[in-house]
Order: structure tokens, then sequence, then C-alpha cells
């Protein structure tokens, strides 16, 4: 060993890593911070006055746990010797017995599924990436079941809060399994169902019954866990309430789009659970027949009126009344909606009409479609009280009705049955255009082929790429 090697020290627990000594502090800090800067033709460079964004806390020294290869490999290349202290206790775990039940009928766990589990328990903590369709709820109760103790099941929606909530009651049992979320507190149970809205409510109200809950929780797990990337300042709210889980020594994250790798959203979600431990493709579960081969038809439509910008505060000031008549008010493409739609109705196939705007374009469309075809045609947004919305759900389902148009169809929505999607928002998200695609993917019976009709939507001068600015890791 070279004397004269600098050594840091990493004292790991739950939340956080310290790092020792204090020497080591600034090299640490400029591991954890992203700068401002600008995609060019020649790669990526700072912008003018660049801002950065650091996850390194200065006043406990400390970085999320999540980080720790990453920290550690950054500070061996800059020529330190990294030990790892691990002070997270595994005596502290509350074992339940109960919990440890035979799997349900009729349930087979899949090779990578049980591959998944196998990993998680491995490793403790981190990222199991299966697409939809490929049964991450099941992978998170057989979780559950291996590794008894009180756990925590983080979700984004009502809808999912009560999708997962049958899941694991079938698989644990009634008095086994309770409910936060949509004014239900039933917490003194050893598997908790919640969603994340209410979990910071009860934060900021400091609901000490539910904080004490979450205190004695030793595995937390993160549904959709995509969203703990949405604020890059890391400082939104997911990201915030997992850090009162403090003794939950089992971190794990659950998603079919933990983003691009080195990219700050990727870090910040990896900073919460840690690395991806397990990830299987779309295209590989499509080979084996597990979920549904797609088709995709792109219709092609050129926007009324040519946008010529010359800065993003002109592009940003003009993009919602471009917005409103290139896409909502757009009779040509409105039309092709209506036909495509009429297609899938007339010959009996479910669709799912996606917007983004939901009191014009979603009304609008909805309105057609149902003078058309009555009540096959259905309109659901956030302003639907639940038990109507899972009302069409289960019509959905059993396609009573045949074509839902609205807004909250997306992340780990359950309806196999469902035929085709159709994009009729528009927007470039590649994160949801991916969930709005995996409604499509689950396997059903007859179920051959899923559809998903996308549009061009031509206007050279407005689809421009160039000068996206972001924060990355220099």
């Amino acid at each position: 060993m070279n004397l004269n090697q600098k050594i840091v020290l990493l004292r790991v627990k739950n939340v956080a890593t310290k790092i020792s000594p204090s020497d080591a502090a600034n090299d640490v800090r400029n591991i954890c911070s992203f700068f401002e800067a600008e995609v060019t033709r020649n790669g990526v460079r700072r912008t003018r006055d660049s801002k950065s964004r650091s996850f390194f806390n200065s006043e406990t020294e400390s970085f999320p746990t999540g980080w720790i290869y990453y920290v550690k490999t950054k500070l061996q290349k800059l020529g330190y010797s990294v030990n790892i202290e691990d002070l997270r206790p595994i005596s502290t775990l509350t074992l339940i017995p109960e919990l440890n039940v035979n799997v349900p009928d009729g349930i087979i766990l899949r090779d990578y599924q049980q591959a998944a589990v196998d990993e998680i328990l491995k490793r403790t903590r981190g990222i199991i990436s299966i697409c939809t369709g490929g049964g991450k709820t099941i992978v998170a109760a057989e979780l559950i079941r291996r590794l008894k103790v009180p756990t925590f099941f983080i979700v984004p929606s009502t809808i999912l809060l009560y999708q997962a909530y049958d899941v694991f009651c079938d698989w644990f049992g009634v008095r086994q399994v309770g409910i936060l979320g949509e004014s239900k507190k039933i917490i003194d149970k050893p598997v908790i169902v919640a969603t994340q809205q209410t979990i910071w409510s009860s934060i900021k109200s400091i609901d000490s019954e539910v904080l004490q809950k979450m205190s004695e929780t030793n595995a937390i797990m993160i549904d959709e866990c995509h969203h703990i990337r949405a604020d890059l300042d890391g400082a939104n709210t997911w990201f915030q309430s997992l850090e009162y889980f403090d003794n939950a020594f089992y971190r794990i994250g659950l998603t079919g789009t933990p983003g691009k790798e080195r990219s700050i959203e990727r870090r910040i979600l990896e900073g919460a659970t840690g690395r991806v431990a397990y990830e299987v493709s779309a295209a590989e579960l499509i080979s084996s027949g597990y979920i549904t081969p797609i088709h995709v038809i792109m219709v092609d439509v050129e926007l009324g009126t040519t946008i010529s910008v010359s800065n993003d505060r002109a592009r940003n000031k003009i993009w919602h009344s471009n917005y409103k008549k290139n896409i909502v008010n757009n009779e040509l493409r409105n039309k092709a909606i209506i036909k495509t739609a009429s297609h899938f109705i007339d010959n009996n196939m479910s669709c799912y009409i996606s917007v983004n705007l939901v009191e014009s374009h979603g009304l609008n469309l909805y309105t057609e479609l149902r003078r058309i075809y009555g009540p096959k045609v259905q309109f659901l947004h956030g302003k639907v009280k639940t038990n109507t919305r899972q009302r069409v759900l289960r019509d959905f389902k059993n396609k009573d009705v045949l074509c839902v148009v609205g807004t909250i169809l997306g992340e780990g929505v359950d309806i196999p049955s469902l035929d085709a999607v159709i994009m009729a928002g528009g927007g470039k998200s590649e994160y949801l255009s991916l969930q709005r695609i995996g409604r499509i993917l689950r396997k059903s019976s007859g179920k051959t082929t899923a559809y998903v009709v996308d549009f061009t939507d031509r206007d050279n001068s407005y689809n421009k790429d160039t000068g996206k600015k972001g924060f990355y890791e220099l």
C-alpha cells in the first residue's frame, strides 16, 4: 500500500452515508454535484454562469446511500483508498412469521421474476426494471413473503393503491394488509399499501401514528419509482419522504423506465434505492411469449401553422396557443383520431385515447365518439369519483366499454384485454410514451397483437432539438 495514498472511510446507514475524514469532503461534494449545461454538436458544455446542484450534505458530511458504488468508484479514480463500514444493524429487523404464506393457487413465478427476487435478496436494495405486463407486483409480493418484515408498498395513485391492495390481500389475507390513502387509514398491519401523497401529507401534518409506523418499517418498496427523479433539485416529496423510513434496511424500486444511465434523473432515483439490481427488456419478454407483440401505426399529420421562434423564451410564450391550434383544434388530426377509434370499436376491439388536456381536447373527442357509440365510450380524468372510475375500468376490462378517452390510464393500470392505444395528445416525452404504450402489453385470451397509433405532427422549424439545456454529470 502506498503510504502517501489518501484514505477515506464511508460509514453506511440506511438513508445516508457519512464520510471521514473531512479532508475528503470537497472531492465528495464535487462527485455529488451536477452542472447546468447544454447539448451542442461537439458534445456537452457548461452554460454561461452555469448553476450547479449538489446532493452532498455539508452539515453532516454525507450523501445518499444509494450512491455508494458511484462515489466509491469516483474516489478510487481520484487516488483514494476507500474503506466501507456498514452500520445498518440486521439484528433490529422485526421478523413476522405470519407473512411466510404459500404462493396463491394458480400463480407460478416466471424465471425472470424469481431471478429478480433472488438478486434483491442478495443486494438488499436496488431497482427492479421490468416493463409493464411483466408482473412487478407479483415480484413485490414474493419479496414480502420471503423477507417477512414490516413493509410499506408506496404507489403514486389511488388506482394503483386498490390494485396492489387486492393483490396483497390475495397473498397474505386481509388481516395482514393495511391501506393508507384516499381517506383510509388502516395501518396496524405488517404490510401497508400507501399513496405517496398521503405519506407526505402525514409528514407535513406531523401525524405521529403514521410517522411511528414509518420508522418501524424494515422494507420499503416504491412502485413506479421513477417518480423519485421528478424534481431535479432532489428536494421533491418522494425523495424527502423516503428519508423518514430510517430503519428500512431493504429499499426497493420497481419501474419499467429507470431513465438513461448517468443522467441526473437516474442518479436521483439511485440515491434513494440504489442501482438497477435486475433488468429485463420488453423485447426479451415478447420473444419469450410473456407479453404481447406491438404493431405501431404512424399517421402523418402536417401542422397547420409554421412556428418560427428565435429563442426558448419566445418558444415557451407561444407554445400553448400553437398546441391548441395544431393539436387540440386540428380538424384533420381529430378526424383521423375518430376514424381510428371507430375502426377498433367496430371490430369489437378496445382502445384507449390518451390526451393531455381534459376539458378541451379530451371532451371534444369523447363527445363525438359518444354521439356515435353511446355508452360503449367513456371519459376518465382526475375529477371522476373513485367508485365511478372503478366501475368504468371493470367494464373496460370486460369489453362492455370499448373506448376510454382520458388522462389517467397511465402507469401500472392493469387492463390485459386492452387492444390499442391512440396517442392523441402528442408530445416528446419518452417516459410518458413508454408508460402509455405499456397499457397494451399484457397478455389476454384471444389477443395476439397490440396496436399503438401515433402522429408525426410535422413542423421542421419547431421540432429541432438543438441547444437542449439540462443538468449533466461532467
